[in-house]
């Protein structure tokens, strides 16, 4: 169902905001900036992309839930190529416009969206974060949700802006159509990986473990014995002191 969006910045035409069906954050047409009684998620997570107009309609995006009160959190995701991150672009232009910055989280690493979902996840995770609002172009948001739950996230809603016009739209389409069967290659290797390491790891806890608990069984066998060939002597030991008394 698109939402219109309203109020961007100061003499910039109104971005419209549609948002994915299968995880659309509810509320009728016209809602963009409506405030939510509790959040719906952790986080709301922005991708980075080269610094444009484009940007900065999927930061205004991320600001308004955020001020919405979808979640306490605003995490600026994305490395790029140039010299300073495209997360570092967005916390100066979210502080600029009034973001707290006790509300930012910013995972400048990232390359690309394989990475934005892998870092993003580490980053939450380390918050004990699971859910998030995804924000990001109308056309790369189903291969992004996609690799966000490959990665471990739990998706709250997807917000996603689309391009100016209909020809940049089919272009990224075509684009996202290329690279999908590559992502979704990395990010399955990658959490078979993480999930071969976590057992590997379990596997070698167990087995030291196990290693502990020999030497301490063989221990307390040595010490029974000694216990247990001490009490005849013992018992002989009194034997004698009474037949003295006697």
């Amino acid at each position: 169902m698109p939402l219109t969006d309203p109020a961007g910045p100061a003499g910039s035409p109104s971005p419209s905001v549609r948002e994915d069906p299968r995880t659309a954050i509810p509320g009728k047409a016209g809602e963009g900036s409506r405030r939510y009684g509790c959040p719906i998620a952790d986080a709301v997570v922005v991708l980075g992309c080269r610094p444009s107009a484009r940007l900065r309609r999927r930061l205004d995006c991320g600001i308004r839930l955020l001020q919405g009160g979808a979640a306490p959190l605003l995490v600026l995701s994305g490395g790029g190529d140039g010299p300073v991150p495209e997360a570092e672009i967005m916390r100066h232009m979210a502080l600029d416009g009034g973001v707290p910055a006790a509300a930012l989280l910013v995972e400048p690493g990232s390359r690309d969206t394989v990475e934005n979902a892998r870092e993003t996840a580490r980053l939450l995770r380390s918050r004990g974060a699971r859910s998030v609002v995804l924000v990001s172009d109308r056309v790369h948001l189903p291969r992004a949700a996609l690799l966000f739950r490959f990665a471990g996230l739990r998706l709250a809603g997807c917000v996603g802006v689309p391009p100016p016009s209909i020809r940049r739209e089919i272009g990224a389409a075509i684009h996202e159509c290329v690279k999908l069967p590559g992502s979704v290659a990395r990010a399955l290797l990658g959490a078979g990986w993480r999930r071969s390491s976590m057992r590997r790891f379990a596997q070698l806890r167990a087995g030291s473990e196990a290693g502990e608990a020999v030497p301490r069984q063989q221990g307390d066998a040595r010490r029974e014995a000694a216990t247990q060939q001490k009490r005849p002597g013992d018992a002989h030991a009194g034997s004698e002191q009474s037949h003295r008394r006697r």
